[in-house]
């Protein structure tokens, strides 16, 4: 269920509201605001000037520790400031029957007491490199941050009205230890919410780790996540942040995704992004020609497509196609192969009108970059729209070409008034 912006917005605020400072936080509560708060923040959708951020982090490991913390000391252009520090790091495991390996995020909470500094490092990796947020980056179901792998920085200071984000360096969350059970209740309700719960079919355990922290970037003062122009670049104040080697305690919450959706779910939506598992190359046959470095979503939307190639002439329906010209459904000939992650071959076929094909209809052709004669893409889609009987959760690979028209019949591909998206059929020639 997706909610309007300002829902979204108001139901963020709340969620860091409803827990109180003195509550210690369930398990599953931990992890919903954590990720809600640094999802918020990194897409603008919370403004640190609001202290969202920044009572996360507070309550995290500032007076009321929420968790136990460590003094981290890092490198502040040039000077040594010690911080309380913990990881939290959230591991879902994929749906029983979707196959695919567990999606795993990591963030590093930091608090300066003295001066009221906040200082957050967040990555899906245990190592990453750490890159501005944009949009496409920041959004879990792109294929920029599902295959990318990013990392982000975030310094908030000044009570919160100081805002600083990572525009370059590397975070190395090292290999986490387990020390001990978790210090948090492990209870299977996550924050209440007025008109939405998170979801209680979602078992959730948790353990107490450590991990071996260095990190080092440079941040870059701004009102915004995205950065501003060429100007604003260069003369926007910078400073460098850096850590070696340290000891930091931190606590693994972990998450059984379960294999039907939640309708009434609102957060742990790593847990319905079915590609977040499956982000790895060596998930994919060698057989099967997909490089996941080279999967696009042309227009944001369903599908997710790796091209192999663009095909001769003219566009098939219009020139070029950029998601409009073209149709909702291709109705030209087509061949197109099935196949699992594993290479196995589940169908394999000739049509001749696309659209009137049970899976080939089922595609949203108008986010397709382009459509030629000769185009050959590789598609990526949830298997349960080939098979009912198979998991929402795994992908199925469509090996995909188009067909040339057969001789005595010419490409419908010219808009005109009525024809203003033309389908890129086949007709016999007048």
């Amino acid at each position: 269920m997706i909610l309007p912006s300002r829902c979204r917005l108001f139901l963020s605020g709340l969620a860091v509201t409803l827990l109180g400072a003195c509550d210690r936080p369930t398990a599953p509560q931990a992890r919903d605001q954590i990720e809600n708060a640094e999802r918020g923040v990194l897409e603008g959708r919370l403004s640190l000037g609001d202290l969202h951020l920044e009572k996360l982090l507070y309550n995290s490991v500032g007076p009321y520790m929420w968790f136990p913390a460590d003094t981290l000391t890092v490198e502040r252009d040039g000077e040594t400031t010690r911080y309380l520090a913990h990881v939290v790091e959230r591991v879902y495991l994929p749906p029983s029957r979707a196959g695919g390996r567990p999606y795993v995020k990591r963030t590093l909470l930091a608090w300066d007491k003295e001066n009221h500094r906040g200082l957050a490092f967040a990555a899906d990796d245990s190592v990453a490199d750490i890159v501005s947020p944009t949009r496409r980056l920041t959004a879990e179901d792109t294929p920029e941050r599902i295959w990318r792998r990013p990392a982000f920085a975030v310094q908030s200071e000044r009570d919160a009205r100081d805002a600083w984000f990572g525009t370059e360096g590397r975070v190395d969350f090292g290999v986490a230890t387990k020390v001990g059970p978790c210090s948090l209740t492990q209870g299977n309700v996550g924050a209440r919410f007025p008109i939405m719960d998170t979801d209680p079919g979602l078992t959730t355990t948790c353990d107490d780790v450590r991990f071996t922290m260095t990190g080092a970037t440079l941040l870059e003062k701004r009102r915004t996540p995205e950065r501003a122009g060429f100007l604003a670049r260069w003369t926007s104040s910078k400073m460098s942040v850096r850590f070696d080697n340290q000891s930091v305690r931190g606590t693994r919450i972990t998450t059984q995704c379960p294999d039907e959706p939640n309708p009434r779910t609102f957060l742990a939506w790593e847990c319905y992004t079915y590609l977040l598992f499956w982000r790895d190359q060596t998930q994919f046959a060698a057989g099967l020609g997909l490089d996941v470095t080279r999967i696009e979503q042309p227009h944001d939307q369903d599908p997710y497509v790796q091209m192999l190639t663009a095909g001769v002439g003219g566009s098939s329906v219009s020139a070029p196609v950029h998601g409009v010209a073209c149709c909702t459904a291709y109705a030209g000939p087509a061949h197109y192969t099935v196949r699992a992650p594993d290479g196995r071959t589940l169908r394999e076929m000739d049509v001749a009108i696309a659209s009137d094909d049970s899976l080939l209809k089922s595609i949203y052709w108008s986010s397709m970059s382009d459509v030629r004669d000769g185009m050959r893409a590789l598609v990526l889609i949830p298997a349960i729209r080939f098979d009912h009987s198979m998991s929402r959760w795994a992908p199925l690979i469509i090996d995909l070409t188009i067909l040339p028209c057969p001789a005595g019949k010419r490409r419908d591909n010219v808009s005109a008034p009525g024809n203003a998206y033309p389908a890129g059929g086949c007709y016999p020639t007048r």
